[in-house]
């Protein structure tokens, strides 16, 4: 329905009309026989809904006119409460400052106790017997002290000291709960810097002997040769095996031995050089009394006593030189160096 222009109401012109019924969303249109829903006819009969066309035309109005309604503010949220703030302590607040949250807060926790059941416990005044077998054996201790294998580097062997040492250690590492690894690892070590000590103390005695040759070298001139084969065999004639070995190891200050020590040298070779002299008489040495026995019975063999040559001058003079040397009747200078 439309008004004309002078404001009467077309009834012939086709149309629609929107019916609200609370929902502008009804559209109806004319149908077959001309009758439009919402005509005088359907108003009459209480119009669309039950209503009256005026209470249709105000609620039409009104929905025309309303506007959406409002979101709704945002509700303010408090933050959560800090899980640290009931924690007093202030050791504790520390270690509670490096945690982010209670999780994890518990998985340190387990992470804890998962290492604290795998930690091997030191036995204590309170620990069984059985605590301390388990700790020895956690640790690497043998059952029984012959239980040590010792594995020493290559090339290097024990002496009869070294032996001695070990036998008297052992006993006292076994009761000391020293691990077997850690012992073999000891031994080892402590034979090579045993051997770094001899091998050390060998050289200051070979340095030592040199230097005390050069000096009597420079001393003696070349006479050195000769003064050192009387002190020898002064030592060997004189004191025999016991005093040679006084010699050569009684260690002196400054690294040698006393053997090898200038002024013995000296005092040696000027015993020496007086036998030589005729001042001291000395008899011949083992090995020198064999070389002279040995050369006695080669004469003899080659030109026997009672044979028509035995007689002769030249003959007689070696044996007399021989026989002298060989009982002492003159003084005898070793033919060969030998040393201390």
């Amino acid at each position: 329905m439309s008004l004309d222009a002078d404001g009467t109401v077309d009834q012939g012109t086709q149309g629609e009309q929107i019916v609200d019924a609370g929902d502008n969303s009804q559209t109806t249109q004319q149908d077959q026989g001309g009758q439009q829903v919402g005509s005088p006819q359907n108003d009459q009969a209480g119009g669309v809904g039950g209503q009256q066309p005026s209470q249709q035309k105000s609620a039409q109005a009104s929905n025309q006119g309303q506007q959406p309604a409002p979101a709704p503010a945002p509700v303010a949220t408090q933050p959560p409460e800090d899980w640290r703030a009931s924690i007093t302590d202030p050791a504790l607040k520390n270690i509670a400052d490096r945690i982010t949250s209670p999780v994890d807060a518990i998985k340190v926790i387990q992470d804890l106790r998962t290492q604290n059941s795998q930690r091997i416990k030191i036995p204590d005044e309170k620990a069984t017997e059985e605590d301390v077998a388990k700790f020895r054996k956690a640790i690497g201790v043998p059952d029984q002290a012959t239980g040590y294998e010792i594995n020493l580097p290559d090339g290097m062997q024990m002496t009869e000291a070294d032996q001695a040492v070990l036998s008297a250690v052992v006993p006292l590492a076994f009761e000391s709960g020293v691990p077997a690894e850690a012992f073999n690892k000891f031994v080892g070590k402590y034979m090579e810097l045993n051997k770094q000590a001899e091998q050390n103390v060998i050289a200051q005695l070979q340095q030592y002997g040199q230097d005390s040759e050069r000096l009597l070298r420079k001393e003696w001139g070349s006479d050195f040769d000769r003064h050192v084969n009387l002190a020898n065999r002064v030592g060997e004639v004189v004191g025999g095996p016991e005093f040679k070995a006084f010699l050569n190891e009684t260690p002196i200050p400054g690294g040698g031995m006393l053997g090898d020590h200038p002024a013995m040298v000296r005092f040696l070779a000027t015993v020496g050089r007086r036998t030589d002299e005729g001042d001291l008489l000395l008899t011949a040495t083992p090995e020198e009394r064999n070389n002279v026995q040995a050369e006695i019975d080669r004469l003899n063999n080659e030109v026997p006593p009672g044979s028509p040559n035995y007689t002769n001058p030249a003959h007689q003079s070696k044996l007399q030189d021989l026989y002298q040397r060989l009982h002492g009747n003159t003084p005898i200078v070793g033919s060969q160096q030998r040393q201390l």
